[in-house]
């Protein structure tokens, strides 16, 4: 067993593995080109030459013209990591937007009047002085306001 697929839980790779073998019809341990596009064509999924192409330039790891199931394995772990680094880039962007949203003067650092302002737009009427003191509780450099790396501390410190 490759290193790749010994790496996965035991029922992912059972899982790959049912998804593997019902495109190997054949049943000779890996899937040509041809063969995958007999079966893509079957349930009416007709692929171009280019796109079979890009298809088997991404699965076909080892580049021999076939994909096997440790191939198979790969293109899988390669995709999960392509959709969690994405999701990542999303998370960022959405943090980013959030913090931007308390940040309106652009400064790179939120202030307690700064949050203020924005939770009294929000019809929240919270004394300066308790929003004063959250702040201190998350300011880790003594300046009495957030910066984008406090926030993002503050944001996850429940998951760690």
């Amino acid at each position: 067993m490759s290193p790749s697929i010994a790496s996965l839980p035991v029922d992912q790779v059972a899982s790959l593995r049912r998804q593997f073998d019902l495109l190997d019809t054949d049943e000779d341990g890996h899937i040509s080109p041809v063969h995958l596009t007999n079966v893509l064509r079957s349930i009416d999924l007709h692929i171009t030459d280019t796109e079979m192409d890009e298809v088997m330039a991404k699965t076909d790891v080892d580049g021999d013209g076939i994909i096997t199931f440790e191939d198979f394995v790969e293109a899988f772990r390669t995709s999960r990591r392509e959709e969690l680094a994405k999701a990542d880039h999303e998370r960022q962007a959405n943090l980013r937007q959030t913090f931007q949203i308390f940040d309106r003067r652009n400064f790179g650092t939120i202030s307690p009047k700064d949050i203020w302002n924005v939770m009294r737009s929000l019809g929240k009427n919270i004394p300066l002085e308790d929003i004063e003191d959250i702040v201190a509780e998350i300011d880790q450099d003594g300046d009495s306001r957030i910066s984008y790396s406090e926030f993002v501390q503050c944001v996850f410190a429940d998951d760690e």
